[in-house]
């Protein structure tokens, strides 16, 4: 960092000129000092020294710590707009490596913000990249990204076979298990939205492994997230619902809030499909919209409005039902086809029950058309 990026106080012009240069190492009071304009720790700012001691390593600390601290707590647009700072501050300096890291940033929270359909073809543009070509690791990260992007646009046999080339490159990796766990995840939710239950089952174990091992907390949760949608399918609710009590555990709410949000929502819609510990469900999903009022993309309120419509249902609160299903049908671009038929079924059933069955009947209909075409594939509750 410069003496103006530093701020007060004022060090020597003559060392900090030594400093730029990369002929001196920085001082501990200057580590100290730009710890704390950062707000991380000493040992990080001397880490990142060691690795690289390029001025403007920390100007993109800075922009990558605003686009995840705006992505945890405030709004997708905000993270995407960081994150876009960050890729023009690497294009400014020269540095490929950190514009790679910007772009994936991106397109990942692009993804995130219900915009996966938009940014298909530049994930597909990121892949063929000569510096993603570079590593197999970083093949595996790009492609997991285009999978997921896949799954949600309704693409599921795409994003399958992304999502296995994804891990075949992580394979390459000692520890690919955990490396790739993201490309593991993202093959087990497609296979299983595809109704391919013995497929994924054979990659259960390698994801459970990897689970066991993941770099971080987030990676942990959506993966037993996705195992335990898998028990569900497979005729195991109660295994699903310890996966999903491993999947709130793991996931931290201090860092990621909307994730933690959307699986409290998720093992509530569990429940429902399961009918199991269905007294759980009004507090997890209070849980889902504290989080959702604080940080989430629009998609996140239809899907709560979705569950609790389906939970009125269960406990035949037709009135609510009705009330939450017909939001839920006026904002259904915002939400995979299946879950689409999901809330025209249910809208269905709980205008048969009012005595409104010219309208009833119209959303079955619905629901029924948009199974067909889609194929009858599974519900998209998938991390």
């Amino acid at each position: 960092m410069s003496q103006s990026e530093l701020g007060e106080p004022t060090f020597s012009r003559s060392y900090i000129s030594l400093v730029e240069s990369g002929n001196r190492a920085p001082s501990r009071e200057i580590v100290e000092h730009v710890a704390d304009k950062l707000g991380m720790s000493v040992d990080d700012v001397q880490a990142w020294a060691l690795a690289s001691g390029k001025r403007g390593d920390a100007r993109a600390a800075v922009l990558q710590s605003e686009a995840l601290s705006l992505l945890t707590t405030h709004t997708f647009e905000g993270a995407v707009k960081a994150a876009s700072d960050l890729r023009d501050f690497a294009l400014e300096a020269d540095r490929l490596d950190l514009w790679w890291t910007a772009a994936l940033m991106d397109l990942t929270l692009r993804i995130e913000n219900d915009q996966a359909e938009d940014v298909i073809e530049q994930v597909r543009a990121l892949a063929g990249h000569w510096f993603t070509r570079q590593s197999a690791v970083l093949t595996g990260r790009v492609r997991t990204v285009l999978a997921v992007a896949l799954r949600v646009s309704g693409d599921l046999d795409a994003s399958a076979k992304e999502a296995h080339a994804a891990v075949l490159a992580f394979q390459a990796h000692p520890t690919w298990r955990a490396t790739g766990i993201a490309g593991l995840t993202a093959l087990v939710s497609a296979l299983g939205q595809q109704h391919r239950y013995s497929d994924a089952s054979s990659w259960a174990q390698d994801l459970a492994k990897g689970a066991a091992d993941a770099p971080n907390r987030l990676e942990a949760g959506n993966a037993y997230w996705a195992l335990a949608n898998l028990a569900l399918a497979t005729g195991d609710p109660h295994a699903g619902l310890s996966y999903y009590d491993q999947a709130i555990a793991a996931i931290d709410p201090d860092g990621h809030l909307r994730r933690w949000g959307r699986v409290h929502r998720a093992a509530a819609d569990f429940r429902l499909k399961a009918g199991v510990d269905l007294e759980a469900v009004p507090s997890l999903l209070d849980k889902a919209a504290t989080a959702f009022s604080l940080s989430s993309a629009a998609s996140d309120h239809v899907e709560l409005a979705l569950v609790r419509g389906k939970h009125a249902c269960a406990v035949e609160d037709w009135a609510t039902a009705r009330t939450q299903l017909e939001q839920v049908v006026r904002d259904g671009h915002l939400l995979a086809a299946s879950e689409q038929a999901d809330a025209h079924h249910h809208l269905g059933a709980a205008l048969s029950e009012l005595g409104e069955h010219k309208e009833a009947a119209e959303h079955l209909q619905e629901s029924v058309r948009l199974l067909v075409r889609i194929g009858q594939a599974a519900p998209s509750t998938q991390p």
